[in-house]
Parts: C-alpha cells; sequence; structure tokens
C-alpha cells in the first residue's frame, strides 16, 4: 500500500516487508554568522549578522518519478504533498549524507542553476560502484518565523557534471544569505 504524508515531516515507508525510517530528513534549525566587514573609503561596511535558517527536505530526495522508476507496485508508491513518485531505495541510502551536507552548505562549493536554485555536488557518493556525483539542489527563500528558510529539492547521482555548464556559476553560502535577506534575486550571468 502506498505512503502518504503531506511532510515536511516525513513518515516511514514500507514496502516488500522492509520499513525505510524517514527521521533523518526531519527538519532542523541551522545557526550561521556571516562576518563584520569593516568600512573602506567609498565603500560602506556590514555588522556582522547572526542568522537562523531552517532547513527542510523534500520526499524528491527519496523517491523517483513513476516515469523514471517504469514499472512498480503499489507498495513503491510515496504520496508527498499530493505528489505520487516512486519510492528509490538508493536514494534513501545516499539521503542518509543530506543532513550533513546541509549542515556543511557554508564551506561548499555552491553553484546558482537559471531556475534561481542552487546546487552542491559530492563527489563519487553513493551505494555499490557510482560514475557520477550526488547532486544536492536546494532553494533558499526569505522567512516569517526564521531569517531564511533552505529547502533541499532533491538530490540523486548524475552521471553528467551540471556545475560545469554554462549556466551555472559558482556563489558563495554567505552571498546567497544576503540576497535572500535583502530581496535579490541572482540572474544568470550573461
Amino acid at each position: 500500500m502506498a505512503t502518504v504524508c503531506s511532510g515536511p515531516v516525513w513518515d516511514a515507508h514500507a514496502q516488500f516487508g522492509t520499513t525505510y525510517d524517514l527521521g533523518h530528513l526531519h527538519p532542523f534549525f541551522l545557526e550561521h554568522r556571516i562576518d563584520a566587514i569593516p568600512a573602506k573609503p567609498g565603500r560602506p561596511g556590514r555588522t556582522a549578522l547572526d542568522m537562523r535558517i531552517y532547513i527542510t527536505f523534500s520526499h524528491h530526495c527519496f523517491t523517483q518519478s513513476l516515469q523514471s522508476a517504469g514499472s512498480y507496485q503499489s507498495d513503491e508508491t510515496y504520496v508527498g504533498n499530493g505528489e505520487a513518485r516512486c519510492f528509490s531505495a538508493d536514494r534513501w541510502q545516499l539521503s542518509h549524507l543530506l543532513p550533513s551536507i546541509a549542515r556543511e552548505l557554508p564551506a561548499k562549493r555552491l553553484y546558482h542553476t537559471r531556475h534561481h536554485n542552487y546546487l552542491t555536488v559530492e563527489m563519487a557518493a553513493g551505494p555499490g560502484p557510482v560514475n557520477g556525483d550526488y547532486i544536492i539542489y536546494f532553494r533558499a527563500q526569505r522567512s516569517r518565523a526564521v531569517d531564511v528558510d533552505i529547502f533541499i529539492e532533491s538530490a540523486y547521482i548524475r552521471l553528467d557534471k551540471p556545475h560545469l555548464q554554462k549556466s551555472t556559476w559558482k556563489m558563495g553560502f554567505n552571498a546567497i544569505l544576503m540576497n535572500v535577506l535583502q530581496g535579490r534575486r541572482p540572474h544568470p550571468p550573461p
């Protein structure tokens, strides 16, 4: 029988006699400090900012589209926020890395895509022999409850290198946060 959940606290999924716990993908808070910048001639400075960030995860981090799954049984279906997808044991296994990756975002190399979201890459991660990279897509937006919400939209192995395409460019975590706080959306380079 399909699992139905409205997130962001994802219910465990049972299929074919195995239960997959999703407690590791429950939302959490991250404290982050953006250091002060002293004023320079012609450039204003900035005081330090202490921020509280709320991190949530999509069910796309442990499921795949029904079309890409091909054939599947109803036990493999996970319905999150009204969207039916096929549970993926491989994505679920990799998703255990996501909380630590999310906590390490300030130190990671991040890339902006053309779709107003961001990605980061974990090199050669995954169960068994993996030729691709673990790509994590996320969105950052202003929050009413905390300073910034970060929503991990999807995470999966990709064989191509989306971070090396012309449609992406490097962007620092602090720059992402400052853009969110100032209501600016970065635009793709010319």
